[in-house]
């Protein structure tokens, strides 16, 4: 977590010293939509992995069958994707480049989450934890060779770009043979059986639900703001979001023992546990506010090569990094409990009120209405999926009681 974190920092550090803040809200956007396309292109598949854990033979299958999907569908999600970018945003970059670039990021990065998911499910950490920190350097390391080889040269964001897709690709080509030979993965792409969509569809929705809510705010902004404000709010938001990443490693440390507790209806330490994730996700992201507040007050806007105007942005952003950890540890439990459906359906609310309250505020109280919309969409969201958790225990009570009779 500690290298994804740094890792993540020297990117966008070494991004802002190269791209004017136009051009940082428009990579944003472009990343945003990549990464929800990459998590729904092979259509939830690797979710079933978990289930399928005990046995390596059926896990093996799955792993053929979202294979056999995101290479169809990821392609053909990163050029619509494209498309609707295009329009979106206007011609930043010409639509060809940003659709060679969005296939190729979505393929590596699908591929990645799904090797990722599968180390996860059968308690390899290593595969679980070293493939999302991977890609994490390789952008830094892109950013570092863009700054090196071409200091601040015209056509800088489509150079990047092409490192970026470059550096990308021999990392997870690197990584994923080192994953399939150490655990005998095996690339054979086959076409997933009806049971499989019927079984995984439900976790494509609330995967590109969960990502859509916490990633396509970056586009929202453009049309609310224009991109020069969209830069500077996507830096804003990268920070808090990168100090949340400890609450949400948490979480995802929670979701095997969860679902145990649920297997066993054990109610009692399922609610204990769960409260105690939320007290130290609160206390954590306390402790890390203090300290991003303390940071922007002794250091004056635009230190360290950072664009200026993003300080107010962080100022005012800073709730999230609590904010975002209780969602998550919330968003958990829902998967834990046989809840997706609910967990999407919340995820896109929430995004549906942070664009509300964006739009219909922006005009009159400018950067502060859309701050206020990011805090409340939040917290709305961690409250609510708050409250289906304790309903599902209620239920899940019940059945256990009945079932005692």
């Amino acid at each position: 977590m500690a290298v994804r974190v740094f890792s993540l920092a020297a990117w966008l550090w070494l991004l802002v010293q190269q791209l004017p803040a136009e051009d940082f809200g428009w990579l944003a956007s472009v990343l945003a939509v990549s990464a929800v396309c990459s998590l729904v292109a092979p259509l939830g598949i690797p979710y079933l992995f978990f289930a399928d854990a005990h046995s390596s033979i059926r896990n093996g299958k799955r792993w053929s069958e979202a294979l056999g999907v995101l290479i169809v569908t990821g392609p053909l999600l990163a050029i619509l994707g494209a498309l609707l970018l295009d329009r979106w945003l206007g011609g930043v970059v010409s639509l060809h480049v940003t659709i060679a670039f969005m296939v190729v990021e979505v393929l590596i990065a699908s591929l990645v989450q799904s090797a990722g998911l599968w180390g996860h499910s059968i308690g390899h950490i290593g595969i679980a934890a070293g493939l999302p920190a991977a890609l994490t350097i390789a952008r830094a390391v892109a950013a570092g060779l863009c700054m090196t080889l071409l200091g601040n040269a015209d056509m800088m964001l489509e150079s990047y770009l092409l490192i970026h897709v470059v550096v990308g690709a021999l990392v997870a080509f690197a990584m994923l043979i080192w994953v399939t030979r150490s655990v005998a993965l095996e690339w054979r792409p086959t076409f997933p059986l009806i049971s499989t969509f019927i079984a995984a569809w439900r976790y494509a929705v609330m995967g590109g639900a969960a990502l859509a809510s916490s990633e396509l705010d970056k586009p929202l902004m453009v049309r609310v703001m224009g991109l020069h404000q969209a830069g500077h709010y996507a830096m804003a938001y990268r920070v808090c979001s990168a100090l949340a990443m400890p609450a949400t490693a948490l979480a995802a440390t929670m979701l095997p023992r969860w679902g145990a507790a649920v297997a066993q209806r054990d109610v009692v330490r399922l609610k204990r546990s769960f409260i105690a994730a939320l007290l130290a996700v609160a206390a954590i992201g306390i402790v890390l506010i203090v300290l991003l507040y303390t940071f922007l007050a002794i250091y004056p806007p635009g230190s360290f090569g950072l664009y200026p105007d993003a300080w107010p942005w962080m100022q005012g952003l800073a709730g999230l990094v609590v904010l975002i950890g209780l969602r998550q540890v919330a968003a958990t439990a829902l998967i834990a409990v046989g809840l997706p459906l609910v967990r999407a359906l919340l995820d896109i609310g929430s995004l549906a009120i942070l664009a509300a309250v964006a739009f219909l505020t922006y005009p009159a109280l400018s950067i502060g209405g859309v701050m206020f919309g990011c805090l409340l969409a939040e917290a709305c969201a961690a409250i609510i999926m708050a409250l289906f958790f304790f309903l599902a225990l209620d239920e899940l009570r019940s059945v256990g009681s009945s079932s005692d009779v």
